[in-house]
């Protein structure tokens, strides 16, 4: 399925990752190593490419550049994710600075996979392939870390409210 940019590929494992990046070649090279890692993947060019397949496929996680044409509009899609959702979020970003790192986490990202200079030719699309594979390796890593996490925290969540149940007999209450 192909709409102004947007896909969705299919994968073997069942987590739906959206990729979003206003550089199509970066967008099809994660995606491209996502699934070949088995995750299925929508793809988002901009904001409201991003918050409509978000709003419409409820991703189980979120690859998200900061820096796109407008200046703000990754922080903005994650500003839009957080307000319906806690799912995560992991900035690939070529911006360097602890500061852009600083607010990103604050806005409830959960990771940072950085783009080193000359990882990727943003220019001619093309790929320094010892960098690139290892800037996606992290990236898959920090997925399968957050994931990880992510499922023991809701795991640990579950628990607490299946015990924090209350039994009543009679007179006697037990919570």
């Amino acid at each position: 399925l192909v709409q102004n940019n947007m896909t969705k590929n299919r994968g073997k494992n069942g987590t739906t990752i959206l990729v979003v990046d206003d550089r199509r070649n970066n967008r099809e090279l994660v995606c491209y190593k996502l699934e070949k890692e088995g995750f299925q993947t929508l793809e988002a060019g901009g904001k409201d490419e991003a918050i409509s397949l978000f709003e419409k496929h409820h991703p189980d996680l979120v690859v998200l550049d900061i820096m796109m044409p407008s200046g703000e509009e990754g922080y903005d899609v994650m500003r839009a994710i957080r307000k319906q959702s806690e799912v995560p979020v992991i900035f690939l970003t070529s911006k360097p600075g602890k500061i852009e790192k600083i607010k990103g986490l604050t806005l409830g990202g959960d990771a940072f996979v950085q783009l080193e200079e000359g990882d990727f030719n943003f220019e001619s699309g093309s790929v320094i392939y010892s960098k690139e594979d290892l800037t996606l390796e992290e990236l898959v890593v920090e997925i399968r870390t957050v994931l990880k996490r992510q499922e023991r925290t809701g795991d640990s969540e579950k628990e607490k409210s299946d015990t924090s149940e209350v039994l009543e007999y009679c007179d006697i209450r037990l919570d």
